[in-house]
């Protein structure tokens, strides 16, 4: 018969509450629970209600720690004898000497040490349970730091930043932060987008947190962005979040922990076949780790202190169906946030491949893009929706990124040595097509293509 126990917990008694809310948060992920403190009942006999829970779930989880380690009456018995049986999963919840760890060193297992919130313990476990159960890879969603070269992005933090704030709680956010700008990718992806993150701050009119105080509802602001997939519009993320970082400071916030935005990619789950707003709460619910509905989804976000910013890369189906993006649009536009709540941002992009035009092309509809069709569906707000087209970069826009990263002793070596990167490139990797030769001092070039020039440049020349 097929186990309907997902995970029994094997835990000792000092770890109980902790044993507790990771059970609580597994099975609200999803999964069946056994945990003796929940199921084994008055009258029961403890040996062979263990006995039963060991052999029928499919995995056995360990509440690893140092105090579990140095329990032989119970936890020793349970995990032995989920190791036989390849059955164990160990959940390391403290630090613990090498020497100590027997045989659990010689399984790989979730870590929960070194997290500094709720959100990333969260986060954590569930990126775990996950690959536990379908063999999900844990691929990062970003290229890993380079680290074949002396430079480490981790490492480079200035004194100025850090001096922003002394709280302990602060500077443990900080250094995330800090990091994340100094990474080579962060500021290759400063460079242009400028005419979207305008478009954006103009609909936001400098309204970062929820007031409702006036007579107008303050809405969450939300996006579709188009282009080629090539011109990296993940990208955009960057500057918006460099910009709402850089314009909150000018307002006087001060804490770094609300200074800081987020950058939320929702991948996972794809349309099938139904049209409705709970779409993009199941989105947003597998990202937030919380029910996914619109009261829960607009308690998680008024829980935050900074704004988030949302981003999502429709699939091919969702790009087909105008009916389920606008849905998607409307949805997040009426969620309703307290008052000071961060304002969050969603992103939409379409990948827009511009079709080539046949000698039949006058008998197709005239409209037939997501774009026209959004502009059709709602005509009075598309202007505000719509984010400008992703173009590529040109030669100017090049030299002033380079000015502005580099100093002006070495900017226009590093202008000459990108260009000759650009040019040899094209007679390697760069795909020709992204590349347009407007005059003999001008070009265009695509995002995606310059991208890996410009980390490259930052690596040699800081």
């Amino acid at each position: 018969m097929e186990s309907t126990i997902d995970y029994f917990i094997s835990y000792t008694s000092a770890d109980k509450q902790k044993a507790e809310w990771i059970a609580w948060w597994i099975e609200k992920i999803g999964h069946k629970i056994k945990i003796d403190s929940w199921d084994f009942k008055p009258g029961q006999s403890f040996p062979i209600e263990m006995h039963k829970a060991l052999r029928d779930a499919k995995k056995v989880i360990a509440i690893l720690s140092n105090k579990y380690l140095d329990n032989d009456k119970f936890a020793g018995s349970e995990w032995a004898s989920a190791f036989t049986s390849g059955k164990l999963l160990p959940i390391k919840i403290e630090m613990i000497d090498e020497a100590r760890s027997g045989l659990f060193g010689s399984i790989k297992y979730i870590d929960l040490t070194g997290l500094q919130s709720r959100d990333e313990f969260i986060e954590r476990l569930k990126i775990g349970i996950e690959a536990s159960q379908d063999g999900t890879r844990l691929k990062p969603d970003d290229e890993p730091p380079f680290t074949f070269l002396s430079y480490e992005p981790s490492q480079i933090v200035s004194q100025s930043t850090q001096a922003i704030s002394r709280d302990p709680v602060n500077q443990a956010h900080a250094s995330i932060n800090i990091s994340r700008e100094n990474h080579p990718e962060f500021k290759a992806g400063l460079v242009d987008k400028d005419e979207q993150a305008r478009h954006i701050f103009d609909a936001m009119a400098g309204k970062f947190h929820i007031d409702q105080g006036g007579d107008t509802v303050v809405k969450p602001p939300v996006f579709l962005l188009y282009g080629a997939a090539s011109q990296w519009p993940d990208a955009l993320l960057y500057i918006l979040y460099y910009e709402i970082k850089k314009r909150l400071g000018f307002m006087g916030i001060k804490s770094l922990e609300l200074l800081c935005p987020d950058l939320m990619f929702l991948k996972g789950k794809s349309f099938t076949s139904n049209i409705s707003e709970n779409y993009l709460w199941d989105l947003l619910a597998e990202k937030l780790v919380c029910a996914p509905s619109k009261e829960e989804i607009e308690r998680n976000l008024a829980s935050k202190k900074a704004p988030h910013l949302f981003y999502r890369v429709l699939t091919e189906a969702e790009s087909k169906n105008q009916q389920l993006v606008c849905s998607m649009l409307a949805a997040w536009e009426n969620l309703t946030l307290t008052c000071n709540a961060p304002r969050h941002i969603l992103v939409l992009f379409y990948d827009k491949i511009n079709p080539t035009q046949s000698n039949w092309s006058f008998w197709r509809r005239k409209n037939d893009s997501l774009i026209d069709l959004v502009q059709e569906t709602l005509r009075e707000r598309s202007n505000r929706y719509l984010l400008p087209e992703i173009k590529s970069v040109n030669r100017r826009l090049i030299h002033e990124w380079i000015d502005l990263q580099f100093d002006n002793s070495k900017s226009q070596k590093i202008k000459e040595v990108v260009e000759s990167k650009i040019k040899n490139g094209l007679a390697h990797k760069i795909n020709p097509s992204h590349f347009i030769q407007l005059s003999e001092d001008d070009f265009e070039i695509h995002h995606a293509d310059l991208k890996d020039i410009l980390i490259e440049t930052l690596m040699e020349h800081n």
